[in-house]
């Protein structure tokens, strides 16, 4: 495999809001390894990698545990290079922490994305996001120093109440950078980089359900009490009509936002995306098209005219909404 670079970089955003970039060397083998430039300026990083790259002595310094390397008189990556696992003995948690978590590099997630389909997605931008958040403020800065193979379930455990104490985190968001964790060091075993994956043998955080009070009926009539538009919604019909159909569909907001008119009838609404405003339109949470019966109040809110309006989002600003 050809490369018109023999390197390219990337920023992450550590714990303190800062970027830091990061550089990854791809192999003609089709193996590759990332590492930090310690630089927070890309011109100095583009510098400081032109500068390694021509000293074979500091490549092999900075790979000497995880790459074999070998430059030919051009300076250029040879064919013959092998790729070698880093050891429990050598590679940091920073380390194995810097290829993870990216939408397009990350072996990881490829993965996943690969096993998937268009409707049923292997993995979502968003958990990548989520995932890369979680590492990089929470993981990284705790662990980063320490070999994989020195954390174990005591540095765990202790882990988990420095999120909670010092933190604040709630146990659900606890329990989803455990669940992070956790691939990452399975990961690990898998690479034969360490033998056992210490987070899985500590237990997840309980999780007490909210309690959740209900607005009461008379509440309800008041808040969507159509003459009370102009003083309760300042005038403003699509977020009346949204709101109320949410209420009484149960529909995700992004799955609202993603509603087509021509995928509303008399008597249903047939769910098929989601949309979210960093990433667009996608499949529901569930991955699933559903059929969401509605009653003729619903419809007659809505005021739909399909023939006239085929495929125009149902709430948009846009001119396209019909009012009631």
């Amino acid at each position: 495999m050809k490369y018109r670079r023999r390197y390219t970089l990337y920023s992450v955003t550590n714990s303190k809001g800062k970027k830091v970039w990061y550089f990854r060397i791809y192999l003609p083998n089709g193996a590759r390894r990332a590492k930090t430039t310690g630089c927070r300026s890309k011109e100095k990083a583009i510098q400081y990698v032109e500068e390694l790259l021509i000293d074979e002595t500091k490549i092999r310094e900075v790979f000497a545990s995880d790459l074999i390397i070998s430059v030919n008189s051009a300076d250029r990556l040879q064919t013959g290079v092998t790729y070698s696992q880093p050891t429990s003995s050598s590679i940091t948690f920073e380390e194995y922490a810097s290829s993870w978590w990216q939408w397009d590099t990350c072996p990881y997630v490829l993965a996943r994305r690969a096993a998937g389909t268009e409707l049923h997605p292997g993995i979502k931008q968003s958990y990548v996001k989520s995932s890369n958040l979680w590492t990089n403020h929470y993981l990284v800065p705790y662990f980063g120093k320490y070999k994989l193979s020195d954390i174990n379930v005591d540095m765990i455990n202790t882990f988990w109440q420095v999120l909670k104490e010092k933190h604040g985190l709630a146990p659900k968001t606890i329990n989803n950078i455990r669940s992070v964790f956790i691939i990452m060091m399975k990961e690990a075993v898998n690479r034969g980089i360490i033998g056992s994956n210490p987070v899985e043998k500590t237990f997840a955080r309980t999780v007490d359900k909210k309690k959740r009070r209900l607005l009461t009926d008379e509440e309800c009539a008041k808040l969507f009490d159509i003459d009370r538009i102009k003083y309760l919604w300042n005038d403003r019909i699509v977020y009346y009509v949204y709101s109320l159909v949410a209420g009484l569909t149960g529909l995700r907001a992004g799955e609202l936002l993603a509603l087509t008119i021509n995928e509303v009838t008399q008597n249903k609404i047939i769910v098929r995306k989601s949309y979210n405003e960093s990433y667009g339109m996608s499949t529901t949470k569930t991955s699933e098209e559903r059929v969401v019966p509605i009653t003729s109040e619903i419809y007659r809110l809505e005021d739909i005219d399909i023939e006239c309006y085929r495929e125009c989002y149902v709430f948009t600003p846009a001119p396209n909404i019909l009012e009631l």
